[in-house]
């Protein structure tokens, strides 16, 4: 859900280069409002220290949640990232002692307070949901996709390891691993670096509010990087974590966690939202591999607000 675009509207009306923004071609549909406004404020903010930590990671959230519903509908992607450059160019002009801005981050103070102050919150998308809490729980996860498959019930996601002080990790967790032990873990998403437009292997079918549940864009398969554009990051730790029941007396089993490395999970928020990634457990000598899928989806919204 994008969080109402009424508090912003204000910067928009003030900041130097506002007409800029509001051609009828830009705006065609609420969440190009959104994007440049959300875009614009978090450039002010950047600029004039308008927010603390957690209404500026929302904020961030709210703009990355805007963008994705344009892609998600078919809006090409660098129309998508015109209409944000826009946004940021009125934010970073600014003039940080403006009574004008600092009424137009009280406005944005009372809108986005509420989404700052939650404590959990799913992302949907259109075969997965990541679930992100603002506080860990027993089992570690702070945003998390149930990837359940071949190798059995797994997860995967941003996590806080047993005794690592508060430490996040991009890790693969697999309940109960009985009989599996991969030789090794690769992580395969597009390489954004080389490649930084999205190249699928299948068509991606515009999303419409009156569009049924499922269909084409159901197939993370087809949603895949094309094998020319991927980068691989192979798992750099692997940990068996033993069976444990937790304060309220629920029985966990042993995991199995491989850990990737620290720039996977910015590499992760980088996707494009339709985009999915691969997981490929490569079995060793006598032992039962795997490939697992995630959806991308909310990955960047969802980290930016609970994975800080």
């Amino acid at each position: 859900m994008i969080a109402r675009l009424s508090p912003l509207r204000p910067l928009l009306l003030v900041v130097l280069a506002a007409p800029l923004l509001v051609t009828p071609r830009a705006f065609a549909v609420p969440a190009d409002t959104a994007l440049a406004e959300r875009s614009a404020l978090v450039a002010a903010d950047r600029r004039c220290a308008l927010f603390g930590d957690r209404l500026s990671a929302a904020l961030v959230a709210a703009a990355l949640q805007a963008r994705g519903a344009l892609l998600r509908a078919g809006r090409a992607e660098h129309e998508v990232d015109a209409i944000a450059a826009r946004g940021r160019t009125i934010g970073e002009r600014a003039v940080c002692s403006d009574p004008s801005i600092q009424e137009a981050a009280r406005r944005a103070q009372s809108g986005f307070d509420g989404l700052a102050r939650m404590q959990a919150m799913t992302f949907p998308g259109t075969v997965r949901a990541w679930e992100a809490r603002r506080m860990a729980y027993a089992d570690g996860w702070r945003v998390v996709q149930d990837i359940s498959g071949s190798v059995g019930t797994a997860r995967f996601g941003l996590r806080e390891a047993p005794g690592s002080g508060g430490v996040r990790q991009l890790v693969l967790v697999i309940d109960d691993p009985r009989g599996l032990a991969p030789a090794s873990v690769r992580l395969q998403m597009r390489d954004t670096d080389r490649h930084p437009r999205a190249v699928m292997r299948g068509v991606w079918r515009p999303v419409v509010a009156t569009a049924p549940a499922g269909g084409a864009n159901t197939d993370l398969e087809a949603r895949l990087a094309v094998a020319s554009a991927t980068r691989t990051w192979f798992a750099a730790a692997r940990t068996l974590e033993p069976a444990f029941t937790d304060r309220a007396r629920r029985p966990h089993p042993a995991r199995l966690v491989f850990a990737f490395p620290a720039d996977a999970a910015g590499a992760l928020a980088r996707l494009d939202p339709r985009e999915a990634v691969e997981i490929v457990l490569d079995p060793a000598p006598g032992g039962r591999g795997g490939r697992l899928l995630v959806e991308v989806g909310d990955f960047a919204p969802a980290a930016a607000l609970f994975g800080r």
